[in-house]
């Protein structure tokens, strides 16, 4: 349900335009009516994590005035309610063979490294010992 609201009456872009047109955009879904539409998944995400756009009665209340048109105002509330969703869960993805060579590649060469420079330092070590054995 999309409902319009009056202009806050501070100062905003449009200045005196706020106080004389309905622009403010509000979008209040019950999560019961999401359910048939979004994977179980984010359902149960969207419950647990608790967004902050989630009331105590379980609707979801996403409001938009910062453009000076109802219609962008609009879209931009059912933007939010679509990241809220999105960002609710975080699936895990499946690694290229690509990626993963690429990894195996940057960890042999970080260990090719690491063992070049704890050489070098072994050797300015030895250095400052002096010759061993011969007095």
């Amino acid at each position: 349900m999309i409902s319009t609201g009056r202009g806050t009456g501070f100062a905003s872009p449009g200045g005196q335009n706020v106080n004389k047109v309905s622009t403010k955009a509000t979008l209040r879904v019950p999560l019961a009516a999401l359910e048939p539409h979004i994977p179980k998944v984010f359902m149960e995400a969207l419950v647990e994590n608790k967004p902050k756009y989630l009331t105590d009665t379980g609707d979801l209340v996403i409001s938009s005035d910062s453009s000076r048109s109802q219609l962008t105002n609009t879209k931009a509330c059912w933007e939010k309610l679509y990241q809220a969703v999105i960002n609710s869960k975080k699936l895990p993805g499946i690694t290229s063979p690509e990626k993963k060579e690429r990894v195996k590649k940057l960890e042999w060469v970080s260990n090719e490294n690491r063992l070049k420079s704890k050489d070098k330092i072994s050797k300015k070590k030895a250095g400052r010992r002096g010759p061993v054995g011969e007095w």
